[in-house]
């Protein structure tokens, strides 16, 4: 498949073009602004090469004093322009509210309200004690974290917590009404039990769907997970054992239909292949077969097989079923997806688009938690303007490590969206009767029900102190996995971001030169080593030029190693000798606009009138000429548990990497 990228004279993205895999093609074109930011987006949609009349799609954007997106407008065809997105920020950039598909009156369906603590960690996602706020459109989801309170019935004496873990969640629903989780964590941050109730004084339901008797081993591999679905009665109470970090048996002393379902009961019920992933699963009766990037690329179950195709860089582009000899096909165009040759849907930032009637296009949004779990979609079927209770298409909620909590806490108006535990798809095909029940992660599938991906880490390199099967180091209320790849390690660069930025604020206002203090700041939170201490932003860069602690980092691969959790600071020297400039790469998105050939790595930048803990770089520097990306490569002074052993507790010295020498016993009497 042939593509090509045409840039203007400031080295900005005009344009792309792309064939994709039905025979079609999509041309995408860009205007900027000055700054080189994104003005206005067309793109030009052939479905295959048959397709005479292409599929127009175009967005405007709309941006505030401080260079914050506050506007997205969207428009398919000549179908009626839709503000689709508005966003209001605080002093310190944070988003405050996002406000979902603007009414003629200029009212929105919903508005979404963000609230943060001093550390900015989110605590509320809209208000579960009022979903009718005044003046506002009622809100169809609301959330609240806490961290170092807790929630009477679900929390037990000492489940606060003061390290980002989180100890309750509260949420709410027109649907379902309040329901709530209290989390409990062993000394390494493992989640261990999640106990459920309902109602606003949390004394219904007491117990449902608690989650209970989690336990590991020292490599952080599940050994047993309880899980109700009734007070008293377990739907799984799972016990596994292991070969080594590989799952060799799961036996379920709870319901044998719903929830896991053991079907056999052999000495070895799951087998490799040579590069670690899962081949056989005999429970479900299934086998896998893997292509070279260790993606799935047919599974069978019985006389039923479903087939993946991907690109060279292993995105999905077509899924084949055969169930009971029937054939269907799934495509991935992009951001479009047809199902048997019809458009399915088509993605947007808020959700997604359907088509009901040809021509007539529906604008279905999606309300996520914290962790990017859908857990609500609505549409304005009716097109008055209000959102009623009904018009929510789907709902989901999840126990902890992502299994549906059950049809009684679902519902689906005549919908299938599998967009659900962290945004992934579902893959919830059948195959000899058996729901294959695997998320796609983009670089591996996870079994949400027996908490577990089936291959194993591309990144395990980087933390081999771990399985390489364990889902988000077992900590799944704080932390997700966007790709199936690196996690804990991106998301102690964000906090650290974010909480440097909040010193800076605190200490020094809102406007001084304060970055070298910022990049200072979260990089010895994340690291606590000392070597930028009292340093300028010209010695810093000056620091990295010479150690063999850090090397230099391609424009093009700083996003992609940022979000694996690599810690990358970007610099520059002015001949001044004083008023360099000095940022940290941070795990995100990157921006469309700016002076970084179009694609703009997002960065923490503590500079001049600059408080953000995520922003595009290209904000940090009016041009790219002399800007450089470093790569910390040295060794950390951080200390973590990560096991106990016979009354003594094991801590490991070093950031990501460790070697047996680093292996310290520390006498717990």
């Amino acid at each position: 498949l042939k593509a090509a990228i045409f840039y203007d004279d400031k080295y900005r993205v005009a344009r792309t073009y792309a064939e994709n895999y039905l025979g079609g093609d999509d041309l995408i074109l860009n205007k900027f602004d000055y700054l080189g930011n994104v003005l206005k987006s067309k793109q030009i949609h052939y479905k295959d090469a048959d397709a005479t009349t292409p599929t127009v799609i175009q967005q405007r954007y709309i941006y505030g004093h401080a260079l914050r997106l506050k506007e997205v407008y969207h428009q398919v065809g000549t179908n009626p322009e839709v503000l689709m997105a508005s966003y209001e920020y605080n002093e310190l950039g944070q988003l405050v509210k996002k406000k979902l598909n603007e009414n003629a009156d200029g009212s929105f369906l919903q508005e979404i309200d963000y609230s943060y603590n001093i550390r900015g960690w989110t605590t509320k996602i809209n208000n579960p004690d009022n979903l009718q706020e005044t003046g506002q459109p009622k809100d169809m989801f609301a959330m609240e974290l806490l961290y170092n309170t807790t929630l009477p019935t679900v929390n037990n004496t000492g489940d606060e917590q003061h390290n980002g873990n989180i100890a309750a969640i509260k949420w709410n629903t027109p649907e379902f009404g309040v329901k709530a989780y209290g989390y409990g964590y062993d000394e390494i941050n493992r989640l261990e039990r999640a106990k459920f109730a309902a109602g606003a004084a949390f004394n219904t339901d007491v117990n449902k769907y608690t989650v209970e008797n989690i336990t590991y081993d020292e490599n952080g591999n599940i050994k047993t997970l309880g899980r109700h679905n009734t007070a008293a009665g377990f739907i799984d109470n799972l016990t596994m054992t292991y070969d080594g970090n590989r799952l060799k048996k799961t036996f379920d002393s709870g319901d044998l239909v719903l929830g896991f379902v053991d079907m056999v009961d052999y000495a070895t019920e799951y087998r490799y292949d040579a590069n670690g992933n899962m081949d056989i699963d005999d429970n479900k009766g299934f086998a896998f077969a893997y292509n070279y990037l260790n993606l799935p690329e047919e599974i069978v179950g019985g006389n039923d097989t479903v087939r993946y195709i991907y690109s060279a860089t292993g995105v999905k582009v077509s899924k084949e079923l055969v169930q009971s000899g029937v054939i269907s096909y799934t495509d991935y165009i992009g951001n479009f997806v047809y199902k048997d040759g019809n458009l399915d849907y088509i993605l947007i930032g808020e959700g997604r688009i359907t088509e009901p009637t040809a021509g007539t296009y529906q604008y279905e949004y999606f309300l996520k938690d914290h962790l990017g779990n859908t857990r609500t979609v609505f549409a304005d079927g009716n097109n008055d303007g209000v959102l009623a209770d009904t018009e929510v298409l789907q709902e989901n909620h999840y126990y902890p490590f992502g299994m549906s909590l059950g049809i009684d806490m679902t519902r689906n108006r005549g919908v299938d969206i599998k967009l659900k535990y962290n945004g992934k798809e579902l893959q919830d095909d059948m195959l000899n009767g058996v729901q294959l029940n695997l998320y796609s992660y983009g670089w591996r599938e996870y079994d949400p029900v027996v908490p577990h991906f089936i291959q194993i880490d591309p990144m395990i390199e980087k933390h081999y102190e771990w399985t390489g099967y364990a889902y988000v180091y077992n900590n799944p209320m704080r932390f997700s996995d966007p790709f199936g790849l690196d996690s804990i390690a991106a998301a102690e660069v964000t906090q650290a971001a974010e909480n440097a930025v909040q010193t800076i604020t605190d200490e020094y206002g809102e406007t001084s030169k304060q970055c070298n203090r910022g990049v200072t700041e979260a990089f010895e939170e994340i690291t606590e080593n000392d070597v930028f201490s009292g340093k300028l932003a010209n010695e810093m860069v000056d620091e990295m030029e010479s150690s063999d602690d850090f090397e230099t980092v391609d424009l093009e691969d700083v996003q992609d190693e940022a979000n694996e959790g690599e810690i990358i600071i970007a610099g520059k020297k002015e001949a001044d000798g004083e008023s360099g400039h000095i940022a940290l790469a941070v795990p995100e998105d990157e921006v469309d606009s700016g002076y970084w050939q179009g694609k703009a790595p997002v960065g923490m930048d503590t500079g001049f009138n600059k408080r953000w803990s995520k922003n595009g770089m290209n904000y940090s520097w009016t041009s790219k000429t002399g800007v450089k990306f470093y790569k910390y490569t040295g060794q950390s002074n951080k200390t973590y548990n990560v096991g106990s052993l016979k009354g003594a507790t094991i801590t490991a010295k070093g950031n990501k990497k460790l070697t047996p020498i680093q292996i310290v016993i520390k006498s717990t009497n």
